[in-house]
């Protein structure tokens, strides 16, 4: 260490890098072994986090691939080598070094492109099953319902044994269904008079959701005393309060005899992401006239 300060005293035209001190002034030249300052390579990201977004829709259309890319700088005097090393869904290509170590020279900048290796649409329903059970760390949920898969490019220069990550996002926009209830009770009906409850469903994703409802039962009896206004349709995407994504339903119960009544009834979205289930439940009043 005293060496390279000398150095740097008697010389102060420096170009560093991180195994070598080379230490230049005019026509002379002195190399001395020892630790160096960090790289100067530097990202035009605002933060170390990249993020690729797609729409469900267009997992199939993108020819399985989509696309981002940044800037890599460099601040110093001195030519920077560097690799990149890939993640497992997200590969880098840099145009002037596409295998292996690219050489930035001073002041320079480096595109680099990555390409997020898209899922394909009909592995959806498990990934995000594993999302939302934590079961695979690398895939999560955001707050909007979207399948979001982590992964990351570690940069290296190799002169150096320091690295930079820059953490990647694969971003699947989907639907999300949700409903404001998951029971309806109609109690004390009179036979042969309607009664009328009413439910709420809406799509919290930055996508269109479809939607079907059916009806199941031990018992077909219960399920034909009840009725929805609809058993399908179409929500717009989530994108402020404006109320367009998401709906009223009715649901008329219609008793024919004295007992109970019970069924449910199921709500899907069409790529079978959400289930909701509603119990309905409804008595009969005895009519004393």
């Amino acid at each position: 260490q005293s060496w390279i300060a000398e150095a740097k005293r008697c010389l102060p035209a420096t170009r560093v890098q991180r195994d070598d001190l080379h230490v230049e002034r005019n026509a002379t030249h002195v190399s001395l072994q020892g630790e160096c300052s960090d790289w100067e390579l530097v990202h035009d990201l605002e933060t170390n986090t990249l993020d690729t977004c797609v729409e469900v829709a267009e997992l199939e259309s993108r020819s399985g691939f989509a696309e981002r890319s940044f800037r890599l700088t460099n601040q110093s005097s001195a030519a920077v080598p560097f690799e990149i090393v890939d993640g497992d869904v997200f590969t880098s290509q840099i145009t002037s070094a596409p295998h292996g170590i690219c050489n930035l020279g001073p002041r320079k900048q480096q595109e680099v492109v990555v390409r997020w290796r898209l899922p394909p649409q009909q592995a959806i329903v498990s990934l995000f099953k594993s999302a939302s059970s934590g079961a695979d760390p690398c895939l999560t949920l955001s707050q909007d319902g979207s399948l979001v898969q982590h992964d990351r490019l570690i940069i290296k220069g190799v002169h150096s044994k320091h690295a930079k990550t820059v953490r990647l996002r694969g971003i699947v926009r989907l639907p999300a269904l949700s409903i404001s209830t998951q029971s309806l009770d109609f109690s004390d009906c009179l036979i042969g008079n309607q009664s009328i409850r009413s439910l709420h469903i809406a799509n919290k994703g930055r996508v269109a959701c479809s939607w079907r409802a059916h009806f199941v039962s031990s018992d077909n009896r219960d399920t034909q005393v009840f009725e929805l206004d609809r058993s399908h349709g179409e929500l717009s995407p989530f994108i402020d309060q404006s109320g367009d994504n998401r709906t009223e339903l009715q649901v008329r119960f219609l008793p024919t005899s004295h007992r109970q009544y019970s069924t449910t009834v199921v709500f899907k979205d069409t790529l079978g992401l959400y289930v909701h289930l509603v119990k309905l439940t409804g008595s009969v009043l005895l009519d004393e006239r």
